[in-house]
């Protein structure tokens, strides 16, 4: 970038140059009679404009030129947060189904010497007696 303003600030002196100079353009004229003088020949000058703009116009070029010529860099950033995955809560599979529990026996044991039923009662003197079951 100083090597671009350099060259800028170069051009425009050189450009500059030109106004300075000799524009051709001077009086010859004899003496004064009639009420006008008398300017021969001469040149003008505008060629010089033309040349400080050319020259203008090759530095800048140039200097733009010798800018985009270097290598560019990436920009560095800043890295994104990087964060843990979520846990992730796997449900374990289903166990095997519960027993059910027996069904319920379609007889009971009656002891009829202490007049009570298994399992109220766990020994029976006389012996059990099968009698169908009656919830009831």
């Amino acid at each position: 970038m100083r090597k671009s303003i350099i060259a800028v600030i170069a051009a425009f002196s050189l450009a500059a140059l030109p106004a300075h100079a000799d524009r051709g353009g001077y009086y010859r004229g004899g003496g004064h009679y009639g009420g006008h003088y008398q300017n021969h020949g001469g040149h003008h000058g505008g060629d010089s404009v033309w040349a400080g703009l050319a020259i203008v116009g090759a530095i800048a070029g140039l200097a733009i030129l010798a800018d985009q010529a270097r290598p560019r860099y990436a920009v560095p950033y800043e890295a994104q947060p990087v964060y843990p995955p979520q846990p992730t809560y796997v449900e374990p599979p289903p166990g095997p189904a519960p027993v059910p529990a027996p069904a319920a026996s379609a007889t009971w044991y009656y002891c009829p010497s202490a007049q009570a039923y298994y399992p109220y009662l766990r020994d029976c003197p006389g012996g059990w007696q099968v009698v169908p079951a009656n919830p009831y």
